[in-house]
C-alpha cells in the first residue's frame, strides 16, 4: 500500500488528520508537517494526533519541496475577516488582514519546484468566501493557483448532507495539479440525529438551564411576539439536526436547547 504524504497550512488542531484516519483502511498516510501560528493550538494537535513538525508562521515558509514534499495539502485560511461573526475587513491580497494570509499558499507553491508541488490541494472556508462581497477575491486566489497548473472544483457542502446531524455549511475547493479535479461528494442520506451524539443519562446539573434563565428566554419570546418579530427560543427533542455550535453557545435564544423531562 503506497504511503500518501500529507501537510496542512493553517492546520489548527488537525481536523484534516482526523479525516485521513477515517480512511486508514483504504490508504496509509504520513503526516509531514503542520503549519500553525498559535503554539497552543499546535500543541493540542500533537496531543490528539502525535507530534508533527510545525512550520509556525506561514509568512516565514519559503517552499515545501525536499523533505517537506507532500501529495495532499490541506489549507483552511483564517475566516475572521470574511465571516458574518467577524468585522468583515475582507481578504484582498495585500490588505494585511488575517484572511488575506490565504495568498501565502500560492506564493509558497510558486517557490516550490513544479515536480515537488502537491498533486492535490483541499481548502475549507466559510461560505462567505464566495459571497458577492468576496467572490472577486476568491476568483483571484484560485487564479493564482490556476497559473501554477491547478484545476479546481468547488462548492458549498453541509455537514448534514455528509452524515453528521448538524447544519454546518462550508465552502470546499479541491484542486488537482495538471488535470481535472475530482467532483465534490453528492449528499448522502442522514441516519443520525442529535440524540445519537449525546452522553447517556444522568447529565450533570450544570448543563441544564436554570429556572431564572428559562423565565428570561420565555419573557423574550413574549416580547418578540408583541413586536411581531417571531419566536427564537424553541427547545427541541433529540430527534433533530443540530444548529451549528458556536463559541457563544448558550448565550442566544436560537442556540441548541433540548427539552427534557425533569
Amino acid at each position: 500500500m503506497r504511503t500518501i504524504r500529507v501537510g496542512g497550512f493553517f492546520s489548527g488542531i488537525g481536523s484534516h488528520i482526523s479525516a485521513c484516519e477515517r480512511l486508514k483502511d483504504r490508504a496509509k498516510f504520513e503526516y509531514i508537517f503542520q503549519c500553525e501560528f498559535d503554539e497552543r493550538t499546535a500543541e493540542a494537535s500533537d496531543v490528539l494526533h502525535g507530534a508533527i513538525p510545525n512550520l509556525g508562521d506561514i509568512t516565514t515558509v519559503h517552499d515545501i519541496g525536499g523533505e517537506l514534499r507532500v501529495d495532499i495539502l490541506y489549507w483552511t485560511p483564517p475566516c475572521q475577516d470574511i465571516s458574518n461573526a467577524g468585522q468583515m475587513a475582507g481578504n484582498a491580497k495585500g490588505s494585511g488582514t488575517r484572511s488575506s494570509l490565504a495568498y501565502e499558499v500560492p506564493r509558497i507553491l510558486a517557490n516550490t519546484e513544479e515536480r515537488e508541488r502537491p498533486r492535490y490541494l483541499v481548502m475549507e472556508e466559510v461560505p462567505m468566501m464566495v459571497s458577492k462581497k468576496f467572490k472577486a477575491n476568491f476568483d483571484a486566489l484560485l487564479g493564482e493557483l490556476t497559473a501554477l497548473g491547478y484545476q479546481h472544483e468547488w462548492g458549498i457542502l453541509n455537514a448534514a448532507d455528509c452524515g453528521v446531524a448538524q447544519s454546518r455549511k462550508r465552502c470546499f475547493v479541491i484542486s488537482k495539479l495538471g488535470g481535472p479535479a475530482p467532483k465534490l461528494p453528492e449528499p448522502i442520506p442522514l441516519t443520525t440525529r442529535l440524540r445519537d451524539y449525546l452522553e447517556p443519562e444522568p447529565v450533570a446539573p450544570e448543563y441544564y438551564l436554570s429556572e431564572e434563565r428559562l423565565k428570561g428566554l420565555v419573557w423574550t419570546n413574549e416580547k418578540n411576539a408583541e413586536k411581531g418579530v417571531g419566536y427564537r427560543f424553541e427547545p427541541k427533542g433529540g430527534d433533530v439536526i443540530a444548529k451549528t455550535i458556536t463559541t457563544r453557545e448558550g448565550t442566544r435564544e436560537y442556540c441548541n436547547f433540548l427539552e427534557v423531562d425533569q
